[in-house]
């Protein structure tokens, strides 16, 4: 991790000297020596990160190294936050920062005083290798070889298993499946007991996913429960599971309420409820007045490691223990998951993995990451014997019963540096959670984590990033979209203890759970955590204004009551990812525009309560010059000053509309990739057709008269690969209007979602009140303004996947045959009659 600290670093310098300003180029020098100095030291960590485990100074080394990566990293922040701070827009603004000629130079003093004792404990830290005999390993392949080398990863797409698919557990499964079909009338609960590593959640979801299963129940949904549970958590992760109402609705129900709803629901159904992980009886106490007995055969299944839990659910229920398997199932789930067929291992191969794999005690979760370990190994056996005798050490130096979690490090280890930071990433999300693939990947690239490869976008290489950790079997895919890519995914708990534990060892990131107060005691004072998240109720900081929180970069805030940051803003100078989760509303000062480092901002909640005496934050956003994500999960309006932050890659709003003169000015949006959900407006013909990069838009409440406006900014989009659009005018003229816009999309050659929309609401009112004569008119008009061309059937791009429409008779028969035959479409859903 300290060659991750040094790569970010490293990052940071570079992006520094690139823009250019003035107080920048002044320090060219000094900051050109840090750097050279840093990439020098970097190439003896791999040596050193090689023999961390095993050496207690090279970890004090390596420790050393971190905290002055982490020094240097605060100085060059605190000057850019200095330098833009005074930047402001405007005349006066201008004025006001040339006429302060003698700060900036008291700034570029200070900073480089600053550089130069950096550099001098550098030069210190890099004479002083020689003593941990620390070497520099020109040979190592990695960016991060751990172990003498052993754990090189050639970049080669290998075999991937899912987590649906079952190897040695098929007669479990079978049983269980007889269990849930069977025809006992009672509500009967199916527990299955297990240690952790098992494979209980996969069994569960393999029979759950099953045909036969989902044609046999009314309704089913499955929920993971943490060890740091909430009564009204639970109740709400089963109500959207299985009823998924609005999240107006549930903002305004209290326990009892969503209590009520799901056993009115339930009680006319046959349904199958899955509670994955329960740890204690009081988490089914909890949930179990909202289940009732519903109609015959309804079905509860229970994973948990605690037979007593299982017979405290029910006790006259069936319990299912599996075993650990044996040594054929446990080689042939290794075959499988490392070659992609049981019995794929190369025969020279075959002793040295069945002695691995022995080790792993039959526990499918460390089989699987063992091969995930070797699976970008070169299939060699000097490769696999330098693993094997790593195994060996460490297994029998560690204590008995733990050889699970050395496996499980030890693959941790294998990870080239640039994934080690996104893996411990999962140790900021709640036990249990269900993560959504896209917001991760925006956090590592608002972290820094990514790096540039080709032609590819940042947001492309993190999802290669992301497969890679599914394929070592770090991570757990839940749920895949159309395209194949990740959509959802989980960490199993085992490694998102490890994720959490590695983290606050290097300083990473810190956790702070239900109960526990954070303060300068419990984080440490030698090297404060560059990452917090909060994962609490009521009362989260026992300071009042903590020291540590200057050095902090990212915080996390998933809180069941209203959110209000509990101290000043200012104290927050550095951070550049902020992502706050409540079920209530998120109250914020209006200070929130002094971060000008952030690059992430998340807030998903009711609504947001600014500083009465201002708009606040979202009239001051294009203050945040470095922000690349926005995403909020209510509606709002937005100033137009917002398109003035080039930076800016995604906007990802439930619903906003912009304020304000618009058009005027507007940068070059080409970082722009995500924009949406936008009302249509006259910001459209200003600007859109300058966002030729975007990969998803979402516009809404689209008229008539946007529609040569929003054909012709359509043509331009070559990158587009999902459009949403919902028009906002009679249905009798729609169709035209529509096929007018859809005409442009021709060229979108890997547009894979479209969803075309007219208002329900708005088409029945005016439906009743326009008279026939006016609609007459209306189609007059349109029918003018099309060319010949766009009179002719509609051709959709070949990459079509998936096409959603609730207007009537939108296509022909014709285009409708047409759209069947295209080569990728999987989802096609039209209405036919209004």
């Amino acid at each position: 991790m300290a060659e991750s600290a040094v790569a970010l670093l490293l990052g940071k310098l570079s992006e520094l000297l690139s823009r250019n300003l003035d107080l920048v180029l002044q320090l060219d020098i000094n900051i050109r020596s840090l750097q050279n100095k840093l990439a020098l030291l970097q190439a003896f960590l791999k040596d050193a990160d090689a023999r961390r485990r095993d050496s207690e100074r090279v970890k004090v080394w390596i420790n050393q190294v971190r905290n002055v990566a982490f020094q240097a990293e605060d100085a060059i922040d605190r000057y850019l936050y200095e330098v833009q701070f005074q930047r402001r827009d405007g005349i006066m603004g201008s004025l006001k920062y040339y006429a302060n000629h003698a700060g900036r130079l008291k700034i570029r003093r200070h900073l480089a005083i600053e550089i130069e004792g950096i550099k001098q404990m550098l030069q210190e830290i890099t004479a002083s290798k020689l003593d941990f005999g620390i070497e520099l390993k020109e040979s190592e392949g990695e960016a991060s070889s751990s172990y003498h080398g052993l754990l090189q990863s050639p970049p080669k797409p290998m075999p991937m298993v899912e987590e649906t698919n079952v190897v040695g557990f098929e007669q479990d499964a079978k049983i269980l499946r007889e269990k849930l079909l069977g025809g006992n009338p009672r509500r009967v609960a199916v527990s299955i007991v297990g240690m952790g590593g098992l494979g209980k959640t996969t069994l569960a979801t393999q029979v759950y996913n099953s045909d036969d299963v989902k044609k046999h129940f009314d309704c089913q949904g499955c929920v993971y429960i943490s060890q740091k549970w909430e009564h009204r958590e639970l109740l709400q992760s089963i109500l959207e599971k299985i009823v998924n109402p609005s999240k107006e609705e549930i903002a305004k129900m209290t326990s009892p309420d969503m209590e009520n709803k799901l056993k009115e629901y339930l009680s006319t159904r046959k349904y199958l409820l899955v509670i994955d992980d329960i740890w204690d009886s009081a988490a089914w106490d909890a949930v179990r007045g909202a289940l009732p007995e519903g109609k015959d055969g309804s079905r509860i299944v229970v994973t948990t490691r605690r037979e007593e839990v299982a017979r405290y659910v029910d006790p006259k229920g069936f319990i299912h223990k599996p075993q650990c398997l044996d040594k054929e199932k446990s080689w042939d789930l290794f075959c499988l998951r490392d070659f992609g067929s049981k019995g794929g291992c190369p025969e020279g191969l075959r002793e040295i993995g069945e002695k691995m794999v022995s080790e792993c005690a039959g526990l499918p979760l460390a089989i699987t990451v063992l091969g995930g370990l070797l699976s970008r190994k070169q299939k060699t056996k000097m490769e696999w014997e330098k693993v094997l005798k790593r195994i060996t050490y460490e297994l029998h130096e560690g204590e008995d019963g733990q050889n699970i979690q050395r496996i499980l490090r030890l693959s941790y280890d294998a990870l080239p540096y640039y994934l080690r930071s996104c893996f411990i990433y999962f140790g900021f999300f709640p036990e249990d959670s269900v993560i959504y693939a896209e917001e991760l990947i925006q956090l590592w690239v608002a972290e820094g984590f990514i790096q540039e490869r080709g032609q590819q976008t940042m947001e492309e290489v993190a999802a290669d990033y992301l497969e890679e950790l599914v394929d070592r079997s770090m991570i757990q895919v839940v749920k895949r979209n159309l395209t194949g890519g990740v959509k959802t995914c989980r960490v199993h708990d085992l490694l998102l203890d490890l994720s959490i534990s590695q983290g606050e060892e290097e300083k990473f990131l810190c956790i702070n759970v239900v109960g526990n107060h954070l303060s300068a005691n419990n984080v440490g004072s030698a090297a404060a955590p560059r990452r917090v998240a909060v994962h609490s109720r009521g009362s989260f900081f026992k300071d009042n204004n903590p020291s540590w929180l200057g050095s902090v970069r990212s915080m996390f805030w998933y809180s069941d009551h209203p959110f209000n940051l509990p101290f000043p803003v200012n104290d927050l100078k550095l951070l550049m990812v902020l992502n706050i989760k409540t079920s209530y509303d998120i109250r914020l000062l209006k200070q929130i525009e002094l971060l000008v480092h952030l690059r992430f901002l998340g807030l998903e909640g009711m609504s947001i309560v600014i500083h009465p005496s201002s708009i606040g934050m979202l009239r001051n956003l294009r203050m945040l010059r470095n922000l690349q994500t926005l995403r909020l999960s209510f509606w709002c309006s937005l100033p137009s000053t917002i398109l003035k932050i080039d930076t800016l890659r995604h906007i990802i709003v439930d619903e906003f509309y912009l304020k304000g003169k618009n058009g005027k000015n507007v940068n070059c949006m080409a970082n722009l990739q995500t924009l949406g959900t936008i009302k249509a407006g006259s910001w459209m013909g200003r600007c859109l057709g300058e966002f030729t990069n975007l990969r998803v838009l979402k516009i809404k409440c689209i008229l008539a008269n946007h529609a040569t406006i929003l054909s012709g900014c359509l043509e331009k989009m070559r990158f587009l690969n999902k459009l949403e659009l919902e028009f906002y005018f009679e249905i009798e003229v729609c169709t035209m209007v529509v096929k007018f816009v859809l005409a442009a999309l021709v060229n979108c050659n890997v547009l894979h979602k479209l969803a075309i929309n007219c208002d329900v609401r708005y088409r029945s009112n005016i439906s009743r009140s326009d008279s026939l004569t006016a609609l007459d008119r209306r189609k007059s008009q349109l029918q003018r303004q099309l060319s010949p061309q766009q009179h002719q059937s509609l051709q959709f791009p070949s990459s079509l996947v998936k096409l959603t429409s609730n207007i009537p008779n939108l296509l022909s028969k014709q285009e409708e045959a047409s759209l069947r035959c295209l080569p990728n479409l999987k989802i096609l859903r039209l209405q036919r009659n209004a």
